[in-house]
């Protein structure tokens, strides 16, 4: 404006243009952002004029009208700035719906030309059946036909779509009659710790008021509990008392008065302070610059594994099948955590103490001893100047060189170890071991050049004996662990693409991505079944640890507040009584979310911090006896609560001192004098009796049972050194002995030979008239006819047999009507052999 008061008319005609033609060359967002620095602070917050005094003096009376609008101004700048994030938030949602719909197409045609469907496939595909009239009605009948009682468990983990599966089942049978089935729902909501697999804590309140209105349910509160000891409920109650964010939570009372218990909060373990040193230069070409180590976590995972020694064989645990004390073991000991990636240093703090231990292993198998000695071993047939593999290969187990051979190759003159071991073997001048190691690695060498991987891989593994020598090299409380990763390694072989990966040279490379990624994508530690597992320490999550239970408890990383932000999530809206979402979209980084879905995201961050009030109620509760926490001290401060401050508050609180509240740890000669009998309920539960209680079963049909267990167990090709699921260990023998008396029966022969009879099931359920369930202990296909054999462990007693008739005459019926075109023939088997064929 000055410029053009000093200006005459053409040329402010000439600069007008000029300035028009500049502002519009201008880029606006980079304009914006210079207006924005001065109307608005780093923070995104008005600039306040805090100078009135300098501003009279430069304007005058016209200083107020300057205040008015800087202010209006910035909150222009304001509302230009959340309309930004919401432009920002909608291209966000537009490319990721676009992008996510092809993939999905994608993914969808993968698991069609495969014949696959995942689990939200299953839960899709029903709920859309039973919507649809034309499938509806024959799919109600068919479950209207078999289910007179329906129970669902760990309702509380139910998401809104399963729950719409469920009431499209039961709205079908329309008005309360006696055809529709009776519902039993047990959850609790306090234990809902899986949102990020869709489960909906609300869905349980929905299920209560609809129960209630169409059922005329009764709701049957219960805060008692039989698991957990009186000074550990003591401390749970005062961590939870008065939480907004736990609304469904009561005082609860431990019925195992006499049970001993004990909290304790142990210290957290520091940064240890740097020392002082007198300040003076330092030659960088010879002084390395001194680096405080952070040995934090290293700590808290010594102070565990000294903690735990401790404990095992010393402290008395009340044992949950005889009820009397006995001293602890390592299984008796649940070690949990929130995230697996702080594991690796626990785990070694444990190994290096000698203590057994079971862990999560997930994403981990190539970070094993076991993988990595045969990477290297594959690597080295592949790259034979690789001297590194070659030495590591020859050190593992597999080969099992001493140093002494290692120093022998050394020394030697040849270009590389490869022609060294071979050289030093042609010449009679090797070890035997370093022989054998040649003769194996030039063999190996020429398979791999035509065998696929996993081929080349059982070669190494039968000629080169590798399980047995692991055995002998490992450490018998490891050796589980590792069996595992060995069966997980070949079987790898096999998994990766389909077995797309047929050269070693391509398989080695596929290693090393999955190496790198880590992460979900690299393959996991092999599963340890829990009958091998034996006395070993178990490393969970939290969520892994949902349903289990341990006399002792330890919680890690229990002050721990920082989650890593997350680069997008979704945002879904589901409520329990509608039958579709709300609302549903994705979030990108916090700034760039807009203010337009603000009551949605208030919403799901008000859920997330229920839901880690749940995650620590289960991790509390899931010890019987003795609940550990122990932590880290942050570096930073932090406006989160930790779950170590929330359980040192609940001490002070409980006027507990230095962190413990409890009993005293006692032998087992005190636990056995302090126990007594577990008192019966004080009151009765509001609910009427239905029913009938089952008689207990006697000594005879236990063990009627037990021999069935045996019987199926090793006619299913079972392990013959191990029992299967219910028989004890020390009982297993005599099973054994007895089932295999009945299968090497010269009579019986042909239905436990595969080579004699067509087809057998074990445990052959089928449905009989009036919708109850029959079981066939063995149907047997043989060529000329079905054989229904039921196992009796008694002998053929004449009195007997016409009772048993008719048993066998409704599993003839059944069997005829489902395998018509041969005859059927039913046989009782007694327990010395014996074969009578009714």
């Amino acid at each position: 404006a000055d410029i053009l008061q000093r200006s005459d008319v053409e040329g402010d005609q000439q600069l007008a243009a000029r300035l028009e033609e500049v502002f519009r060359a201008t880029d606006n967002p980079a304009r914006f952002t210079r207006i924005a620095s001065v109307l608005l602070t780093k923070e995104g917050t008005p600039r306040q004029r805090k100078s009135a005094k300098k501003d009279q003096e430069r304007f005058g009376a016209a200083a107020g009208r300057f205040a008015e609008l800087h202010a209006r101004l910035g909150e222009r700048a304001l509302a230009t700035l959340a309309a930004r994030r919401e432009e920002l938030a909608y291209e966000l949602n537009k490319h990721v719906f676009t992008a996510g719909a092809a993939w999905m197409e994608a993914l969808e045609q993968y698991k069609r030309e495969r014949r696959l469907m995942d689990f939200a496939d299953l839960e899709w595909h029903v709920s859309r059946m039973l919507a649809d009239e034309s499938h509806a009605a024959f799919l109600q009948a068919r479950l209207d036909a078999r289910y007179r009682h329906i129970l669902l468990d760990e309702f509380q983990d139910t998401n809104p779509l399963q729950w719409q599966i469920l009431l499209a089942w039961l709205a079908a049978y329309g008005a309360p009659d006696a055809t529709r089935p009776r519902v039993f729902v047990v959850g609790d909501p306090k234990q809902s710790i899986y949102r990020f697999r869709r489960a909906e804590p609300r869905v349980f309140d929905c299920a209560a008021a609809f129960l209630q209105a169409e059922y005329g349910a009764s709701m049957l509160a219960n805060d008692t509990t039989r698991r957990n000891a009186p000074r550990l409920i003591e401390v749970v109650n005062q961590v939870f008392a008065e939480v907004p964010q736990f609304p469904h939570f009561r005082p609860h009372r431990s019925l195992n008065e006499t049970l001993p218990g004990r909290v304790e909060l142990l210290p957290l373990c520091a940064r240890e302070a740097a020392e002082a040193s007198p300040v003076h230069l330092r030659n960088p070409l010879v002084s390395p610059q001194a680096v405080a180590e952070d040995g934090r976590r290293r700590d808290e995972a010594a102070l565990l594994a000294v903690r735990l020694a401790e404990v095992v064989g010393r402290w008395a645990v009340i044992d949950r099948y005889s009820g009397c004390p006995r001293p602890a073991r390592y299984g008796d000991i649940i070690v949990l955590t929130r995230r697996r990636g702080i594991l690796p240093e626990y785990e070694r703090a444990l190994r290096a103490a000698g203590i057994p231990y079971l862990s999560v292993g997930r994403g981990g198998l190539l970070r094993t001893l076991e993988a990595a000695d045969l990477t290297a071993l594959l690597r080295c047939l592949v790259t034979t100047a690789d001297d590194l593999a070659l030495a590591h290969a020859l050190r593992s187990p597999v080969l099992g060189a001493s140093d002494e051979d290692l120093l022998c190759l050394a020394g030697r003159g040849e270009p590389n170890w490869w022609q060294r071991l071979q050289a030093s073997a042609r010449e009679g001048a090797a070890s035997p071991l370093l022989a054998r190691a040649a003769r194996m690695l030039a063999g190996w060498r020429e398979r791999a050049a035509r065998l696929p991987v996993h081929d080349l891989l059982d070669c190494i593994y039968h000629e080169g004996d590798l399980v047995v020598r692991y055995r002998a090299a490992v450490p018998a409380a490891l050796w589980p662990g590792v069996a595992a990763n060995l069966e997980a390694f070949i079987a790898l072989a096999l998994r990766l693409d389909a077995g797309r990966y047929p050269s070693l040279p391509r398989f080695l490379d596929e290693l090393a991505r999955l190496g790198e990624a880590g992460g979900e994508d690299a393959p996991d530690e092999g599963t340890i079944l829990a009958e091998e597992a034996g006395d070993r320490v178990r490393i969970l999550t939290i969520h892994g640890a949902k349903g289990l239970e341990a006399p002792i408890v330890w919680l890690i990383d229990a002050h721990n507040t920082h989650q890593p932000p997350e680069a997008w999530s979704l945002l879904l809206d589901w409520p329990p009584e509608s039958a579709q979402p709300a609302h549903l979209s994705v979030l990108g980084r916090k700034d760039e979310c807009g203010t337009r879905r603000a009551a949605l995201i208030e919403t799901e961050a008000a859920f997330a911090a229920r839901e880690e009030f749940n995650l620590l109620y289960v991790a509390l509760t899931r010890a019987q006896q003795f609940f550990f926490a122990s932590g880290i001290a942050s570096g930073r401060g932090s406006s989160k609560v930790s779950y170590w401050e929330r359980i040192g508050a609940a001490l002070a609180a409980l006027g507990s001192g230095e962190g413990v509240h409890g009993d005293a740890p006692s032998t087992l000669e005190a636990a056995s004098k302090a126990m007594k009998p577990t008192a019966p309920l004080s009151q009765p539960l509001a609910c009427s009796p239905t029913g009938i209680r089952r008689e207990a079963a006697s000594p005879s049909m236990a063990y009627g049972t037990r021999l069935h267990a045996a019987l199926d167990w090793l006619s299913s090709k079972g392990d013959a050194d191990r029992p299967p699921q219910g028989i004890p260990a020390a009982d297993w023998p005599a099973f054994r002995t007895a089932a295999r008396a009945i299968l090497d029966a010269p009579q019986l022969r042909a239905f436990f030979d595969p080579t004699c009879f067509l087809r057998a099931l074990n445990e052959a359920e089928f449905a009989l008239p009036g919708g109850s369930v029959g079981r066939i202990d063995r149907l047997v296909e043989m060529p000329e006819a079905y054989w229904v054999l039921d196992y009796k462990s008694g002998r053929a007693e004449a009195a007997l047999l016409e009772s048993y008739r008719p048993q066998l005459e409704n599993y003839r019926s059944a069997v005829a009507l489902l395998f018509p075109g041969k005859p059927v023939r039913c046989g009782l088997v007694f327990g010395e052999g014996e074969l009578l064929e009714i």
